[in-house]
């Protein structure tokens, strides 16, 4: 009786081992196929089969998806992600908008919702927002892309930007670049904010009087920009590019 118990055992033992062996394989071998499905979907090559894929993980494809970065190695339960470029990329389908909120505790920043087949250029935008959270954007928190187009757009082309900047502030080439920093910086939030006072001096932190005194070294050297609505979205946008290039250096 005793032999045959510590038979049983050892079958058991044996048992339990391979069973957990075959789950370690299964995972890795899941894991392997995520990667290569969220690598197909978001940089697809020739020959792709991203059907094939998910149907291999039991995932359905979305019509169309959005595409999220974050740091890190962690991803919430049943989102397609894999590490991709030392971030984890997600896939997110109709889900994204809830998923936000989630997500947003990883600083995970999102791109463009796009059709599925166009899902590089969703993750473009997500790497882009990523490249500039902490400087032309916040450090901690989600960043989502439809909430932050302009700056995209700024960011797609730097050289472009870089000529809008030299075309639409070139009389504030010649100054010390501080004294230049502070006029555009000004210059952007009266803008944005409609030319009041008020607003630009709690949005810059200093006083009315003083933002008065800066708009006036403005108007001399860009006076003839802020006359017609054209010329100061125009200068508006070379501000903006001026800023984001400025924290890109």
């Amino acid at each position: 009786a005793e032999a045959c118990f510590a038979y049983i055992d050892e079958i058991a033992s044996v048992s339990a081992a391979g069973y957990a062996q075959a789950q370690s394989s299964d995972a890795a071998r899941r894991e392997a196929l995520r990667s290569a499905l969220v690598e197909a979907i978001v940089d697809p090559g020739p020959g792709t089969q991203v059907q094939t894929l998910a149907d291999q993980l039991g995932w359905r494809v979305p019509s169309t998806a959005t595409v999220a970065v974050w740091p890190g190695g962690e991803a919430p339960a049943r989102v397609m992600a894999a590490p991709r470029g030392g971030l984890m990329v997600a896939v997110l389908g109709e889900e994204a908008a809830v998923l936000a909120r989630r997500l947003g505790a990883l600083n995970a920043s999102l791109g463009t919702s796009q059709p599925i087949a166009e899902a590089p250029a969703s993750y473009s935008h997500a790497l882009t927002l990523h490249r500039l959270r902490g400087t032309a954007f916040p450090s901690d928190g989600p960043l989502v892309a439809e909430d932050h187009l302009p700056e995209l757009l700024l960011a797609s082309d730097e050289r472009l930007a870089s000529a809008l900047v030299e075309a639409c502030l070139a009389p504030l080439a010649d100054m010390e670049p501080a004294r230049r920093d502070v006029l555009v910086d000004t210059a952007c939030a009266w803008l944005s904010h409609g030319g009041s006072r008020a607003a630009v001096a709690q949005d810059l932190h200093i006083h009315p009087q003083t933002v008065a005194y800066r708009m006036e070294g403005i108007r001399d050297a860009l006076g003839s920009q802020l006359m017609a609505a054209e010329d100061r979205w125009r200068l508006l946008l070379a501000l903006r590019a001026e800023q984001m290039l400025r924290l890109s250096r």
